[in-house]
């Protein structure tokens, strides 16, 4: 049985390492980038952002929902849901925040938002509103 446990830790380890990774990776090249090109106020530019800072969400909630065989589980799983929150946060504002209303309610990009964001506070959070 022991064994399983420190395979899962392994697994879970490796999780987290691969998920930041990505998170890196959109961070500093990535959204960078998208965000050097804002100069065009069309809802595509929106929409873009608003689609990596998602993807960025998603892989600290992925993390998230793996904290519980490693060493440092409850302070991986803070950071994790902190960066998650902050992501989905900055997603729904881009999708909100315009002149004309942002992002209409049927975008593709706003219903994966709502989608996610919801599971996020649901399985991690452990909030049903």
């Amino acid at each position: 049985m022991d064994s399983i446990f420190r395979y899962k830790a392994v697994n879970e380890e490796r999780l987290h390492r691969n998920c930041q990774s990505i998170i890196d990776i959109l961070m500093q090249h990535t959204i960078p980038k998208v965000e050097k090109r804002i100069q065009d106020k069309k809802i595509s530019s929106m929409e873009e952002r608003a689609f990596f800072y998602k993807m960025v969400g998603d892989y600290n909630r992925y993390a998230a929902e793996s904290c519980q065989g490693v060493f440092d589980a409850e302070k991986r799983l803070k950071k994790f849901k902190k960066g998650a929150l902050s992501a989905y946060g900055k997603s729904l504002d881009l999708c909100n925040n315009r002149s004309d209303n942002g992002i209409r309610p049927y975008n593709p990009v706003k219903l994966g938002l709502a989608l996610n964001f919801s599971v996020f506070y649901f399985e991690i959070i452990g909030d049903a509103r």
